[in-house]
């Protein structure tokens, strides 16, 4: 099932213990009960211990549900992690086309998707989501998956460039997404790596410039590099 928009996300929840609004719930809205348990429960897992954690009955102990119950709503363990994997990263996603969404065409527009992306990395279900991939390279039950999450990121970063996609620029609109999401996993993955010594505020503010760079030829004259401090 490829990744989609869900139609019934709440735009105001607030995660506990989080400053990143995120559209929760959304997609999990959309299972029945359990399957919901199930779900919360393999993703305060993978939160919490990491992938190796996520194992049939550490999941259903956790839910306070029969393991059964699994294979039921989810069918085999590669069901499981896709819907777990559309779970972490989804809403959050949605958050981040939103904010940038709401801005106009531009540098102001730009400025959004860069340092929403330098948010989201702080968010600890993003960050649980990159534990997922290293498997997906071993794992050919999981590629699929993992492919479907990246080219679904990749069309989300392209609605966030502002420029309408056309028979003519639709490739180019795509490396540079591509760009955006390879540099926002990597900056993500060394952050968590180094949480106290390394900032990644340096390396967004670059990312703005060098996307902006080549967005320019898609808006005229219009400057995208703007050397004021970045928002918080």
């Amino acid at each position: 099932m490829p990744f989609t928009t869900p139609a019934n996300h709440d735009v105001n929840h607030h995660e506990p213990g989080s400053d990143l609004r995120r559209i929760d719930e959304g997609y999990l809205a959309t299972w029945p009960p359990r399957a919901q348990q199930l779900l919360r429960a393999a993703r305060r897992l993978l939160v919490k211990k990491g992938f190796d954690a996520l194992r049939w009955e550490a999941i259903a102990k956790e839910a306070g549900v029969q393991k059964s119950l699994i294979r039921y709503y989810f069918g085999d363990t590669t069901g499981l992690l896709r819907a777990l994997l559309r779970l972490v990263s989804q809403d959050a996603t949605l958050w981040l086309v939103e904010r940038v969404e709401a801005m106009p065409d531009g540098p102001a527009r730009l400025r959004s998707l860069v340092y929403g992306s330098m948010e989201l990395i702080k968010n600890a279900q993003y960050l649980a989501s990159l534990d997922i991939l290293p498997h997906a390279l071993r794992d050919d039950k999981l590629r699929g998956p993992i492919m479907e999450l990246y080219r679904w990121w990749r069309e989300m970063d392209m609605r966030c460039l502002g420029v309408t996609p056309t028979q003519d620029n639709v490739k180019e609109l795509e490396a540079i997404s591509s760009l955006v999401v390879a540099a926002v996993d990597g900056i993500a993955i060394q952050s968590a790596l180094d949480p106290e010594g390394y900032d990644p505020a340096p390396a967004f503010a670059m990312l703005e410039q060098a996307i902006g760079l080549l967005l320019k030829p898609y808006h005229g004259t219009e400057s995208f590099v703007r050397p004021d401090e970045p928002e918080r």
